[in-house]
This record gives structure tokens, sequence and C-alpha cells, in this order.
């Protein structure tokens, strides 16, 4: 079977740091022979709802990005889980005002449901929360498996989950995924060299959590990961625009020798099976 090239793994926007606008986005998928790209926010200085003064960041800029190309572009969106209101037993015992709303929820609605998005990037090493805290991440995992059965469609949660902090350990990943199973969650850098000795019985061996191998450098530990799970467990992303298209086609033809069908599993297949995209 035949399928289409799916890269699991690019950021998209302007701040002082990056410069990557949607020309950059359909050129670097050109040049690097990707059918479809997941894309989301850069990491730094991340907002909800674009501003007037930046159009190239925020939840609306990625929605506007795959509105653009919807056949070859999965836009992820991105909230801050600490912006949730305290309980309400504190809100009394301060006397804060009454909370009609919680930001976070809301945003996760409109990402879901007006916005069209599939599903969250997350990064608990850059906004600094563990990925198992369960007053801030669970509430947020309980609304995307609530939105996925309203709007019937098949969302992601997209980890940082190179094992660099316990924030985002193999550990903390497998928790939440074994407490959500209706989801899939996509733990990146595959725990990278900092947590080899855990990945493969913590975080792997749950049934819903795809390993993206995005920039993870760690033969030993992905060829132990590769023979027990086989090739229907991965899927690759380039980083871009922080590391390269030929970074991404080393690390996988490292991984999978000559098999092309297992090839075409981690280049596209494996992703394109969870979100019904083409295959022939």
């Amino acid at each position: 079977m035949s399928w289409p090239v799916v890269d699991s793994h690019f950021h998209l926007g302007v701040n002082p740091l990056v410069h990557v606008t949607v020309d950059d986005l359909w050129r670097w998928m050109d040049t690097g022979g990707v059918d479809v790209q997941m894309v989301f926010q850069v990491n730094e200085g991340f907002v909800h709802r674009t501003p007037d003064w930046n159009p190239y960041i925020g939840n609306d800029f990625i929605a506007s990005v795959q509105r653009e190309a919807p056949e070859r572009v999965i836009g992820l969106g991105r909230v801050n889980p600490w912006h949730q209101p305290p309980p309400a037993a504190v809100r009394r015992s301060l006397r804060v005002r009454a909370l009609s709303a919680n930001p976070v929820m809301d945003e996760l609605d409109r990402i879901v449901g007006e916005l069209g998005l599939w599903g969250l990037k997350m990064h608990p090493l850059e906004t600094h929360y563990q990925f198992n805290n369960p007053r801030i991440i669970f509430p947020v995992m309980e609304r995307l498996t609530a939105l996925q059965a309203e709007f019937d469609r098949k969302l992601v949660i997209f980890i940082h989950a190179a094992g660099d902090t316990l924030n985002n350990s193999p550990e903390a990943v497998a928790d939440t995924a074994r407490r959500f199973p209706e989801l899939l969650f996509i733990a990146s850098h595959c725990g990278y060299k900092w947590a080899v000795p855990t990945v493969a019985h913590t975080m792997a061996a749950e049934p819903n959590v795809m390993l993206d191998l995005t920039t993870a450098a760690a033969p030993g530990m992905l060829r132990e990961l590769y023979e027990v799970h086989g090739p229907e467990k991965f899927c690759s992303g380039s980083d871009g625009p922080f590391a390269t298209n030929r970074c991404k086609d080393a690390i996988v033809r490292s991984l999978i020798g000559d098999d092309k069908q297992a090839e075409a599993l981690v280049r596209g297949g494996n992703l394109a099976r969870h979100f019904g995209i083409g295959g022939a």
C-alpha cells in the first residue's frame, strides 16, 4: 500500500527568535518531499488568540494556514494549562470573585470546535508543568476526550517528550496516556538519550502512545523499541526549521534499513491511518 509522507513536527510563526512564514512552509514541504505537514506555533511567546500586532502567531494563525491547504496541513493548537482558575474552595477562602468560565477550557473548545484544529502541541519543559499533574493536565485531557467524541474527530496530543526534565519523563507520559486511552499521544524525541533505560517499559508500552523520531539520536534505545514494538509504533518529523529533512531521513534509514513497507508506515502511514488520510 502507498502512503503519503506525513511530517509530524514543524514550528511556524514569527517572533524575535524565529521567522517562519507560510511561504517558508510550502517551500519546506516541496523541497523535502512532504505531502502532509503537522504544524504548530513556535514555543517562545505563543499566545491563544492571534494579536493584531503579529498575525504570525496564535491559534488563529495556525488555523488560517490549515484552511489555506487543508489537504496538506494538520494544525495543532496550544494552551497554557496554568491559566486555569484555582479550586472553588480556594477562591472562596481568598475572596476571589467567582469565575463563570475557565480560559483554558474555553480555548480548547475554540481550538477544536471553531478553528477545526486536530489537538494540542504541549511542551512541559518550556511551560514548566508535570505532564501528569492531576490538577491542570487531567482536566485538559478530559475535555479533549469529550471534544473528540462530540465532533467525531481523531485528536492528538503532541508532546515534547525528550525526557530532559521530570516534567516530561516517560513515566509522566505513560501515566497520563494510561488514564486517557481514547486519545493518541505522540511522544516527540522518543525520550532522546536522557531516558534510554526507561522508555521501553513506560510510555512505549502504552498502546495509545506513538513515538516520534524527531531528532532522536539514540540508536541503541531506538533499536530496542523497534524490535519490541515494530514500525507501527513510530512516526517521523523534521523539527523544522531547527533541524532538517536530511536529519529526519538519516534517522529513519538508520532505524528501518531497507524495509520499504516499514519505511512507508514510519514516514507517514501510521499517522495517515489515524487521521484517515489517503492510502492506495
